[in-house]
C-alpha cells in the first residue's frame, strides 16, 4: 500500500474545539534548527493546501537568515485524501464575519462546495486561536508571545477582520488577496470605525494581490468565476492599503505590493517568502 508523503519535521494533532465544536487538525512544524530559546509563533490558515509550501518557504527563510527560527503552526482540516467540498464549506463558515447571500449562493451551486454554504464563523475563529490553540500550543511547546498571521483569500478576508477588530494577538500579518468583496464594503467599514475610535495600531502588515486576479480559466467552476468577475481583488487591496497608509499611525508599519503577473490561483506562492521576509524585517 503507498504511504502518505509525510513532510520532514512536522507532526499533526487533533485539537477539539469546544468553542466552535469541531476537531482542527494543527500541523506543526519545527525550525531546522532548534535554538532552545522560546520560539515566535506562525499562524498560517489553510493547511490542507498550502502547508507543504508554507513550510518549505519558511525553512528557506530560516536557513538564509532572513527570518528567525520559528515554531509554523498549519490551521487545516481532518479530511480523508483531498475532499475540496468539505474544505470549501468549512473555510467559508470559519473565515467570514458575516453572511455575503451572493457568494454563500454561488458557492452552494457550485461543484466546489457540498449542499448549502454557511457563513459567519470568524468570530468563534479568531476566539478558537486566541482562547483554545494558544493555551494548547504553549503547553506543549516552547514558544514566545510573538505571533504572526498569514492568510490568503478568504484567509486574508479574516486577517483583514482581525486587523480592525481583534488587533493585539498578532503582531504581524501576512495577508494575500484579501476577499474584500465580502459583503462589500464591510472591510472599508471596520477599518472607518476602527479610525474613528483609535489613534493607532501597533502591527507590521503585508498587504498583496495579484495584477492578474482577473483572469479566469474557462476550466474553472462557473459559479465560482462569477464571484471572482466581481471581486475586484487588486483594486481593493490598493485602496485599503492607500487608506491605512494614510491614517498615519505611529505603530503601523505597512507595505502594499501587487505582483504584475500572478493570477488568484499563483500568488500565494510569491505572498510567503516576500510577506515573511518583510514583516519580520528582512524586506524593508
Amino acid at each position: 500500500m503507498n504511504q502518505p508523503i509525510v513532510l520532514p519535521g512536522t507532526e499533526v494533532h487533533t485539537v477539539h474545539s469546544d468553542i466552535m465544536n469541531f476537531d482542527f487538525e494543527i500541523s506543526i512544524q519545527h525550525p531546522i534548527a532548534d535554538p532552545g530559546t522560546p520560539l515566535p509563533v506562525i499562524y498560517a490558515t489553510d493547511a490542507n493546501m498550502g502547508m507543504g509550501f508554507t513550510v518549505d518557504m519558511t525553512n528557506m527563510l530560516i536557513l538564509g537568515g532572513e527570518i528567525p527560527p520559528v515554531l509554523t503552526v498549519g490551521i487545516g482540516y481532518p479530511v480523508d485524501g483531498n475532499d475540496m467540498e468539505f474544505i470549501t464549506n468549512r473555510r467559508m463558515y470559519d473565515f467570514s464575519p458575516t453572511n455575503d447571500e451572493f457568494q454563500t449562493g454561488q458557492l452552494s451551486e457550485s461543484d466546489l462546495a457540498s449542499g448549502t454554504v454557511h457563513a459567519g464563523g470568524a468570530s468563534s475563529f479568531i476566539k478558537f486561536m486566541q482562547d483554545e490553540l494558544w493555551p494548547w500550543l504553549t503547553k506543549r511547546f516552547n514558544v514566545e508571545e510573538d505571533r504572526t498571521y498569514v492568510g490568503d483569500s478568504m484567509g486574508g478576508l479574516f486577517g483583514t477582520y482581525v486587523l480592525f477588530n481583534h488587533p493585539g494577538f498578532f503582531n504581524r500579518y501576512v495577508i494575500g488577496s484579501p476577499w474584500i468583496c465580502w459583503d462589500h464594503p464591510l472591510c472599508f467599514d471596520y477599518e472607518e470605525t476602527y479610525a474613528s475610535q483609535h489613534d493607532d495600531l501597533e502591527a507590521t502588515v503585508f498587504l498583496s494581490a495579484g495584477g492578474a486576479e482577473h483572469i479566469m480559466s474557462p476550466a474553472f467552476d462557473p459559479h465560482a468565476t462569477e464571484i471572482f468577475n466581481r471581486a475586484n481583488t487588486e483594486q481593493h487591496t490598493l485602496s485599503m492599503g492607500k487608506r491605512l497608509a494614510s491614517r498615519n499611525y505611529p505603530g503601523l508599519t505597512l507595505k502594499t505590493l501587487i505582483f504584475p503577473e500572478e493570477t488568484h490561483f499563483t500568488v500565494p506562492y510569491a505572498l510567503i517568502p516576500h510577506g515573511l521576509r518583510y514583516v519580520f524585517g528582512a524586506g524593508q
